[in-house]
């Protein structure tokens, strides 16, 4: 919250950019329940202003700005987990407006996906793919959008044909058994809650992996969760410093990231 600009946002890093970065700072607010609009809640100061920076930054003229898809992806989570969150205190003309917004940022973000399934860069790093997935489950959790179906077809494509982890497997079939409804998103949870039990937790797994496979447990089995989790806390607890900010890489966004991990059992359902 310290780190937070003046206007709302975050200084963008971590590869990031302004609206990335910012999106991801929220994430943990929003998941501890703070919405822009929650009362009686110090978190809503800090959701407040940066939600409404995201929306100036990412519609400043109607149509969303163009800006690299893995942050899309965040920043479509972050306004979809803040709608939620927000719903019952918008005005009705509000609350059309904000799922105007998701309906439009979801267009951007499909349109983003290329042939193969991939997103720019994700070939290089599956996070660029992951995140613009994950703002698609959470848009369509806010009921208000339904991205097409084909999307986690072409995503499946491209995902089967690359080099994966137990854990890439368990993040993939949560972004398409809990959105999509598709049955490669439940075998992949199948096959990847024997595999991310046998594997455990690795120390090079980072924050977003534990994250993300942590979430596909926990939806599949949660008695799979809790053996898997053992030890998880303190794992991640140990990653930052008693200020409470990592040791390692970026302060903002990998402090968020870690955050996230450690929120996965109450911020799932």
């Amino acid at each position: 919250a310290i780190r937070q600009q003046t206007d709302g946002s975050f200084a963008a890093g971590g590869g990031r950019s302004d609206v990335g970065q910012t999106a991801l700072a929220l994430l943990p607010f929003l998941g501890e329940g703070h919405g822009s609009r929650t009362t009686g809640s110090e978190g809503r100061d800090v959701v407040a202003p940066g939600i409404a920076w995201i929306r100036r930054q990412l519609f400043p003229g109607g149509e969303p700005r163009a800006i690299e898809a893995a942050d899309l992806g965040i920043a479509l989570k972050a306004l979809s987990e803040d709608y939620m969150l927000s719903y019952g205190r918008l005005r009705p003309v509000e609350a059309d407006r904000r799922a105007d917004e998701l309906t439009r940022l979801t267009a951007r973000v499909v349109a983003a996906q290329e042939p193969s399934g991939a997103f720019p860069g994700a070939d290089d790093d599956v996070r660029r793919a992951v995140w613009p997935m994950w703002g698609l489950e959470a848009a369509a959790r806010t009921g208000s959008v339904l991205p097409p179906a084909a999307v986690a077809e072409r995503f499946r494509t491209w995902y089967g044909s690359r080099p994966r982890t137990a854990n890439d497997d368990v993040a993939a079939g949560l972004l398409l058994a809990r959105t999509f409804g598709d049955a490669f998103g439940r075998q992949a949870l199948d096959d990847g809650t024997r595999r991310a039990l046998a594997h455990g937790i690795d120390g090079e797994d980072d924050a977003f992996v534990l994250a993300t496979t942590g979430t596909g447990l926990l939806l599949h089995d949660a008695r799979a969760f809790r053996d898997w989790s053992r030890g998880l806390d303190d794992k991640l607890i140990r990653s930052l410093l008693q200020t409470g900010v990592v040791r390692k890489g970026d302060p903002v966004g990998d402090t968020a990231t870690v955050l996230l991990a450690l929120q996965v059992a109450y911020r799932t359902y």
